[in-house]
């Protein structure tokens, strides 16, 4: 159903045809209010009890609400910065060896397989990078009638589709100006964009053209706490809704946010699990209680106020593309 109503998303964007866009706009929010924003968890089905999460199911979330946004029907940055911050990240695969124990407890299928067959070798290495077909809250998998395997080739399909969505998302080139929406790490040609989120209430744009520079802060943030600095001096921003906007900068200057941050509590009922969430900023850095077969949100790291930093190449393209 979201993969249709993307398509309409899409259609309605370049066709400018409002009333395509209120109907999407009458969907996503439908589909918001039986998910759970806050996690970014959208089950697979309607009032699914329990709920389970295929990736496919949340992968089409993240366009439409960034089709509405930049339509002006409405702000839904903050739902995107949830969604990938929290389940669509947990539900891509970076460790595999739990994957052999789990096979161990699924009952052997007998299914019809071509001759010299080599689907059974190294099967969790090869599966690295795939996303979530039945995820549970804070567990990746769990085995049920319908589902003989924790991923199924469209999610992972969808998830790396929805992840780019994302990537691409976090800045633009928008009106003679560069524009940050999402405070994520990101490399490009006009800046590079280096959060320290959630660990420390921080982001450094570093400017690489002269241009203005509009920072979106996150809902959660107060903006009256929100201090800016370029080139290590204060600067006073100007404020156009939750965008902070500077004159413009020049290649070579450090511009610099800083606001408070710290753990809150949300109690959430997600199906049969009545779950303790820890959150900073949009971030779930834990849930109680633990899942079964592999707990997700393992984020021990993401808890202190030290960012721990490691040494990376990163890559600009030479362009992006509307995929």
């Amino acid at each position: 159903m979201t993969f249709s109503v993307l398509a309409m998303a899409e259609l309605g964007d370049l066709a400018s045809d409002r009333e395509y866009l209120e109907f999407v706009q009458k969907v996503y929010e439908y589909a918001r209010s039986k998910g759970f924003p806050q996690v970014g968890y959208y089950p697979e089905g309607i009032d699914q009890d329990p709920p389970v999460m295929e990736s496919c199911s949340q992968a089409h979330m993240p366009k439409i609400a960034l089709i509405l946004t930049r339509n002006g029907m409405g702000d839904y940055w903050d739902d995107i910065d949830r969604m990938v911050r929290n389940q669509l990240i947990e539900n891509q695969l970076t460790e595999y060896e739990w994957i052999y124990t789990l096979g161990e407890r699924i009952p052997d299928y007998e299914i019809p397989v071509p001759m010299d067959y080599d689907g059974v070798r190294d099967v969790g290495r090869r599966m690295l990078g795939g996303f979530a077909s039945y995820a549970r809250l804070n567990d990746f998998f769990k085995p049920s009638m319908h589902a003989p395997g924790p991923i199924v080739g469209c999610c992972t399909g969808n998830g790396a589709i929805a992840l780019y969505y994302i990537w691409n998302s976090i800045l633009e080139m928008k009106q003679g100006g560069l524009v940050v929406n999402l405070l994520l790490n990101r490399a490009s040609p006009g800046a590079d964009v280096n959060s320290y989120l959630p660990n420390e209430g921080r982001v450094e744009i570093m400017m690489k053209k002269a241009l203005p520079l509009a920072v979106r802060l996150p809902s959660w943030i107060d903006k009256r706490q929100v201090t800016c600095r370029i080139n290590g001096k204060d600067f006073k921003v100007k404020w156009n809704e939750r965008y902070a906007k500077c004159a413009a900068l020049n290649p070579g200057d450090r511009v610099e946010f800083d606001f408070p941050i710290k753990e809150r509590t949300v109690q959430l009922e997600i199906g049969e699990v009545d779950a303790t969430l820890t959150v900073r900023g949009n971030t779930v850095v834990d849930i109680e209680p633990d899942g079964m077969n592999h707990p997700l949100y393992q984020r021990e790291k993401w808890r202190t106020d030290v960012t721990a930093m490691k040494k990376v190449t990163r890559f600009i393209p030479d362009r992006t593309y509307d995929w």
